[in-house]
């Protein structure tokens, strides 16, 4: 991702409207290479404040 195209995603993200897979397919990227590039927007991981549970072996 180049620059310009970041900063291009941002603007498109400011928008209500715009998802990240339309915002991907515009900018011709995958939508893990646009949260790559905008790490600040990484979804909550599933276990994100939890303690793992050990297997009952």
């Amino acid at each position: 991702m180049t620059p310009e195209k970041v900063a291009y995603a941002l603007q498109l993200l400011a928008e209500p409207d715009r998802l990240m897979t339309s915002i991907a397919a515009l900018l011709g990227v995958s939508r893990s290479t646009l949260y790559k590039a905008l790490p600040q927007l990484q979804p909550p991981t599933p276990t994100a404040g939890r303690t793992p549970v050990s297997a009952p072996f």
